[in-house]
């Protein structure tokens, strides 16, 4: 039933694609996984980061003695 519709629009040029596959989303969407996954990167290696311990400050050194004239 919808068979010779569908078939009448693709004549016409209408695009019946998923968007993973439509030509117009297709790289919209590429763009949008590779933002989530730098965003869930950035996440991980700030908690890592936070997670690590802190170096020490280094100790004070003790004052030298002054010279004697």
């Amino acid at each position: 039933m919808l068979e010779p519709l569908v078939a009448g629009l693709k004549k016409c040029g209408m695009c019946f694609a998923t968007l993973r596959e439509h030509p117009d989303f297709k790289q919209f969407l590429h763009n949008r996984q590779a933002a989530k996954a730098n965003a869930e990167m950035s996440r991980f290696t700030q908690a890592l980061e936070a997670s690590q311990p802190q170096p020490a400050a280094p100790a004070a050194r003790p004052a030298s003695p002054a010279a004697k004239d």
